[in-house]
């Protein structure tokens, strides 16, 4: 028994001795990640309002008020057999608004690191999504109870688990009789019972430089940003 617990220690310490180096070498180096220049306009430029309004197509207005605003470096790190060999700093932008109503949108970006790209996360009423934008993949989807996540692996995201809802660039998009370029377009597709709630947002579209500028709910209410208050970027 004695000779089985040495054995074992003997084939463990050369491993303990070289994470330990590892350890002393690379446990105080540290890796920055930034977001991708092309990705920053997908928060909604600083030179606008804090307040801005949404009216559906019943005629009714709601503003959306900044609330909480937060941009800093995220800090994690990786270890092995539980020493840390590396510190990561990640660069997170968080935005939130809020409506009187109650209904809040959520929109934060988060510097990816390879093989993943920078992460729009958006959330409307509710109805939140993940976007890798290096890889143009969703990442995670929730409504409700529903919540669905992707697992990252050392080449990208595990395709076991699927996702239905989806993501599409248009060119434009004419919302509160503004036209807005780069427009990015989510559908939620995963519902369960294939039936959503009525009052559940199942599309989201985002503006580059602009934010939210429309989303609509599954009984058929729509909600686009009016235009009175649009300055020059």
């Amino acid at each position: 028994m004695n000779w089985s617990k040495n054995k074992q220690w003997s084939l463990l310490l050369p491993v303990l001795l070289l994470v330990t180096a590892c350890g002393e070498d690379h446990a105080l180096k540290k890796e920055h990640f930034y977001f991708a220049p092309e990705n920053v306009g997908w928060l909604p430029a600083d030179t606008l309002p804090e307040t801005f309004w949404i009216r559906d197509n019943n005629g009714i207005t709601y503003s959306y008020t900044l609330s909480t605003e937060d941009h800093y470096m995220n800090k994690s790190w990786s270890s092995v057999l539980g020493i840390n060999t590396r510190m990561s700093f990640n660069e997170h932008h968080y935005k939130e608004y809020r409506s009187p109503n109650g209904s809040a949108f959520h929109i934060s970006l988060t510097a990816g690191w390879p093989p993943f790209g920078d992460e729009l996360y958006v959330s409307v009423m509710g109805t939140s999504f993940a976007w890798d934008l290096g890889l143009e993949t969703l990442s995670r989807v929730e409504a409700g109870e529903m919540y669905l996540s992707r697992g990252m692996t050392e080449t990208g995201y595990d395709e076991h688990q699927k996702i239905l809802s989806t993501v599409e660039m248009l060119d434009t998009l004419r919302a509160g009789g503004t036209v807005y370029p780069d427009v990015l377009h989510f559908t939620l597709l995963d519902l369960p019972g294939g039936t959503p709630n009525p009052w559940r947002v199942i599309q989201i579209y985002l503006a580059k430089e602009w934010g939210l500028v429309r989303y609509d709910l599954a009984c058929g209410i729509r909600y686009e940003r009016t235009t009175p208050n649009i300055p020059s970027l």
